[in-house]
């Protein structure tokens, strides 16, 4: 395979070997993306990939980029795949896609936005925020997702301990585009990009807190529930898994409201 004339782009032997274990479905080319990226990624995500402008024979001689740009976005474990399309859209809009000025009745290519742009040490939350204010001005949407319809899924209290020992924990739905911005702020994860899946009833977003005994609270994990009322995935700060403790918790909460979990 590495010795074939006319390939896109060099591949190593691990390559090319990753290249003979690609899905049937794929075609040539997409066998050799998938060779060439699913070692970074898993297979759900490749698969997600393959839907994007990657994926497109103008950008065989960037791939390079786009590789980093696969580790980078499959870095995330709390980003919603459902927004990788979306993400390298824009990516490919600022860095790659030349612009038309018309002036005097001519009309005048320029330089991308931003030719120069890294995926490298960029904050995720930012990134999703600038996507969705090229979405403004594309006018694709006209607001971003501000609010949704909750579950029938009822927010949870759970009390332990007394006096200065007394912990207050609660489970309560986000639903709004403010709140999932803010948990993944607080968090440091990326929460706020299933705003799409959240207006849309595919997924709905808890947050669980406690309260102390003098009343501060502690935002602590992010829930995620699918329509199929499942717990997806549970992430606290920087993307760490629940602990048992937290996880017993949680366990009241499902069964309470008859959750798989």
């Amino acid at each position: 395979m590495r010795t074939f004339d006319n390939l896109p782009f060099p591949l190593t032997k691990k390559e090319a070997h990753l290249f003979l274990q690609a899905p049937i479905e794929f075609d040539f080319n997409k066998a050799i993306y998938y060779g060439k990226l699913i070692q970074h990624t898993n297979l759900n995500n490749i698969k997600e990939f393959i839907k994007t402008k990657i994926f497109e024979s103008e950008h065989y001689k960037n791939i390079d980029f786009w590789v980093d740009v696969v580790k980078y976005l499959s870095s995330f474990s709390m980003l919603d795949k459902n927004m990788f399309g979306i993400i390298i859209d824009y990516i490919n809009e600022i860095k790659y896609t030349k612009r038309i000025i018309i002036k005097n009745g001519l009309r005048t290519l320029t330089r991308p936005e931003k030719p120069n742009f890294s995926i490298k040490n960029r904050n995720i939350n930012k990134l999703i925020e600038d996507v969705e204010n090229w979405h403004k001005k594309l006018k694709k949407i006209h607001k971003i997702n501000n609010s949704w319809e909750a579950f029938k899924i009822s927010d949870f209290e759970y009390i332990t301990g007394k006096e200065k020992n007394k912990k207050i924990y609660r489970i309560n739905q986000l639903l709004t585009t403010k709140q999932l911005f803010n948990e993944g702020n607080i968090l440091n994860h990326c929460v706020v990009s299933y705003a799409g899946s959240c207006k849309r009833g595919n997924t709905s977003i808890f947050s669980m807190t406690v309260e102390d005994y003098i009343g501060n609270i502690k935002n602590i994990l992010t829930i995620e529930v699918n329509n199929y009322n499942n717990v997806v995935q549970v992430r606290g700060k920087n993307n760490r898994s629940a602990n048992n403790y937290e996880k017993g918790i949680i366990k009241r909460w499902t069964l309470k409201n008859k959750i798989r979990y």
